[in-house]
């Protein structure tokens, strides 16, 4: 795994666009993304492994000397990096090679259409840090990258996270992997229409298939009656 791992810094702490400007660490895929969103102008959100070195002091600190988180991350339409999130609620396979951060980190980001925020997968069935960004910090539109495995009759991808949006009244932006022979597919646009059809989806389960771009319009969700 930890070849594959990039060291993320806190944005928070400096600005940096790795398109722009190298770093003394290998950021290859931090590059990429900042130069995809840089060159279409747009917001990218990614989920991707991350690696840090335990500061000083750590008592808690692994055998090797340092962390790995599931990471997303957020790059602006000019490039810079500007929000990082660990996932706190880690699936059963995941605790073989990812550490579950000891406090949760509510990741939100402003545009000019609105003020998101980001999770990944397994999170949102957990009240943290889901339930809080929603109802406590008023948070009414998710980018959610994931690894949604069907799991029918109630785990189904386009069937949870289009009821999570309607009953949750948020928009939702689910970004799911399209691999039909481990069961991995259904990614949608998700908004709380109150009415049966309030999404715009891509759900192919045949074998072979391939994803696609869903592209669609929403209203940008400002308030929230939490």
């Amino acid at each position: 795994m930890f070849p594959y791992l990039e060291y993320i810094p806190d944005p928070a702490a400096s600005m940096w666009n790795p398109c722009n400007k190298s770093k003394p660490f290998d950021s290859e895929v931090q590059t990429e993304l900042s130069c995809i969103a840089k060159t279409h102008s747009l917001y990218v959100v990614a989920n991707m492994g991350a690696t840090l070195p335990c500061p000083p002091g750590d008592t808690s600190c692994p055998d090797d000397h340092r962390y790995q988180y599931s990471t997303n991350v957020v790059y602006a339409p000019n490039g810079d990096f500007i929000a990082r999130y660990f996932k706190y609620n880690l699936n059963k396979e995941e605790f073989s090679y990812f550490d579950k951060p000891t406090v949760v980190n509510y990741t939100k980001f402003t545009t000019p259409f609105g003020t998101f925020a980001t999770f990944c997968s397994n999170d949102i069935m957990h009240e943290e840090p889901t339930v809080t960004l929603i109802k406590k910090m008023n948070i009414t539109n998710i980018v959610f990258p994931s690894a949604w495995r069907e799991q029918l009759p109630l785990m189904s991808a386009i069937e949870f996270h289009s009821a999570f949006a309607e009953g949750m009244l948020i928009n939702l932006l689910a970004a799911n992997l399209h691999i039909r022979t481990m069961g991995y597919y259904g990614s949608g646009l998700y908004w709380p229409t109150g009415v049966s059809i309030n999404a715009s989806y891509c759900y192919n389960d045949d074998v072979g298939s391939g994803g696609f771009l869903v592209v669609d319009k929403l209203t940008a969700i400002y308030y929230s009656i939490w």
